[in-house]
């Protein structure tokens, strides 16, 4: 875990090695939960699901995700996860 500032030019990113596809596309569906975003009257879930393709070679593919607080409604403090 690490605490990243919750400010302007800051952001996280990760990527996520998947290992045993068979060679070719897959679809990746990713769920993340983050904070409340501000201000209140445009709040929406807190947990996103995504799916993107990747593409296997050898077994092995990436998928990749980040995020950056270019905005002030999206810079409250709390708790991200990504599986």
């Amino acid at each position: 875990t690490r605490v990243i500032p919750c400010e302007e030019g800051h952001g996280f990113a990760i990527v996520v090695t998947l290992i045993g596809l068979p060679d070719g596309e897959h679809e990746v569906t990713a769920e993340i939960t983050h904070p409340l975003f501000l201000p209140p009257e445009d709040r929406v879930g807190t947990t996103h699901r995504r799916q993107e393709k990747v593409t296997a070679e050898d077994g092995v593919a990436l998928w990749s995700f980040r995020w950056l607080f270019d905005e002030a409604a999206q810079r409250v403090p709390g708790k991200w996860s990504v599986r």
